[in-house]
């Protein structure tokens, strides 16, 4: 659901209906979905009387019972979006879980089937099915799996914290499509593979000379990846990852190398 309300009178109510229309839902077997908002908002916050704290006003359908929030993070960080509402209490009525908050689609969606044309699109309506695409993933990869158990598996498999707030880790998560999908499919995630076959371990360079480096760096699919070099007397060696050999110059003395799969 890429829609939502705040509700600040008959906040009980209208609570009371929205449970109830969203556990007919479920009760069919459904996961349900909802954006979090843009509004930059504490979905929890509370406003207190005479020593009694209530929160002030009841997000639909972000904050009904059953329903998985979802916030937004930022292109190029975990952090969340500045206008993606958030939850600062946790619980079952919060925000649940972000997504990338940007997002290429369609520029057309009607007639996505005619043309490819893109644009980048923004707001917590992006992220919310983005989510439930995840879920659609992990549902093909094991449809045995009930409603319940696709999102235990979202939630175990989901990055914690790094969401830019302090506390409230458990609704801290963040999407990780990958390692959520490889568990329902029974795929161990495995670090990637690094091999350096040049120099060998106790080489030793006349000073002055150049030394060839390479290694092969390959993920749990068997797919190549970049490879980062550095000496633990010169620091970094590449500029940027790369997956071909080149040769450094380095300072005399002993070197450690390490060569990380990027």
């Amino acid at each position: 659901m890429s829609f939502g309300t705040r509700v600040l009178i008959f906040r009980a109510a209208s609570q009371d209906i929205a449970d109830r229309r969203m556990g007919k839902i479920r009760e069919h077997g459904a996961i349900v979905f909802a954006a979090a908002g843009n509004d930059g908002y504490d979905v929890d916050t509370q406003a207190c009387v005479f020593g009694t704290c209530y929160e002030s006003s009841l997000w639909v359908p972000c904050e009904i019972e059953g329903v998985i929030c979802v916030g937004g993070t930022k292109t190029t960080s975990t952090y969340k979006a500045d206008s993606s509402n958030y939850g600062s209490r946790g619980g079952d009525r919060s925000v649940d879980i972000y997504a990338p908050y940007c997002l290429r689609v369609y520029k057309h969606a009607k007639n996505a089937s005619l043309e490819d044309d893109t644009k980048t699109g923004c707001g917590t309506s992006y992220s919310s099915p983005f989510v439930a695409g995840v879920a659609a993933l992990i549902w093909a990869a094991d449809p045995t799996l009930s409603a319940s158990e696709v999102w235990k598996a979202m939630r175990d498999a989901a990055h914690e914290g790094g969401v830019g707030f302090p506390g409230v880790i458990a609704n801290q998560r963040r999407i990780n499509a990958f390692d959520a999908v490889a568990a329902a499919l029974g795929i161990q995630i495995k670090p990637p593979t690094v091999t350096i076959s040049q120099p060998t371990a106790g080489q030793r360079f006349p000073i002055g000379s150049w030394v060839d480096l390479r290694a092969t760096a390959t993920d749990l699919s068997g797919n190549t990846l970049p490879i980062a070099w550095a000496s633990d007397r010169d620091g970094s060696l590449t500029l940027t990852p790369t997956r071909a050999a080149f040769s450094a110059e380095l300072s005399p003395g002993r070197h450690k190398l390490t060569a990380t799969a990027i």
